[in-house]
């Protein structure tokens, strides 16, 4: 994930920014070589960047009804995974023009204390960016930890829970460096980072075992 990526793959992730806007919407390769001039001229990659973001989770391919029957396939139906939607629009945010999050935002707040410090509780983090003597101060420290709790699912690479408590608190642990954009805190929202870097993609005969599995 931290090598360079082939620019095909960036190429795929924007096109995809800018004509897909959920989980729901099915496209093709042909969608993608329509969708930017660049793949158009090399068709092939476009198929080749798609099985590279299945590889990441970030694409995932829908089930054919023609193949299940024998018929004859026209082109393979795709659709965004939640991180490959959240991923796109970061493409789409990281364009010219776009805004960068706002920084008196509690999740952007959040996100640098725990580049800081590497290591946090929800507690912690509440006693140092709310007031005690707040009304929603407790509030403000569920959300605290809800936000803590999204990012260690949605970006494992970067965040994880320790298996150490304080207590009978969750301690989250910055592994690797996320940025200096915060990931989504739900579902749908944008996250500032460059395209995830593509990997080798496995034999087919492996991908498919790993499917049967």
């Amino acid at each position: 994930m931290q090598r360079t990526q082939p620019w095909f793959i960036g190429a795929a992730l924007r096109a995809l920014a800018l004509n897909v806007s959920n989980t729901r919407r099915v496209f093709t390769r042909s969608d993608l070589v329509l969708w930017d001039k660049a793949l158009a001229e090399r068709p092939g990659l476009a198929k080749m960047a798609l099985d590279r973001m299945a590889y990441h989770e970030l694409v995932e391919l829908q089930p054919d009804r023609q193949v299940a029957q024998g018929l004859t396939r026209i082109d393979q139906r795709w659709r965004l995974t939640d991180k490959g939607l959240a991923t796109c629009r970061s493409v789409a945010q990281a364009l010219p023009g776009a805004p960068p999050p706002d920084p008196s935002a509690l999740s952007t707040r959040l996100w640098q204390l725990l580049r800081s410090r590497r290591t946090l509780t929800a507690e912690e983090a509440a006693s140092t960016l709310i007031d005690a003597g707040e009304r929603d101060f407790a509030k403000a420290q569920h959300q605290l930890g809800d936000y803590l709790s999204i990012w260690s699912k949605l970006v494992p690479e970067n965040i994880q829970v320790s298996a150490q408590r304080v207590g009978n608190a969750k301690r989250y642990v910055m592994v690797t460096d996320g940025g200096l954009y915060p990931p989504p805190t739900k579902v749908g929202r944008v996250r500032l980072v460059p395209p995830p870097a593509a990997r080798p993609v496995p034999p087919l005969a492996k991908r498919a075992k790993a499917t049967d599995e």
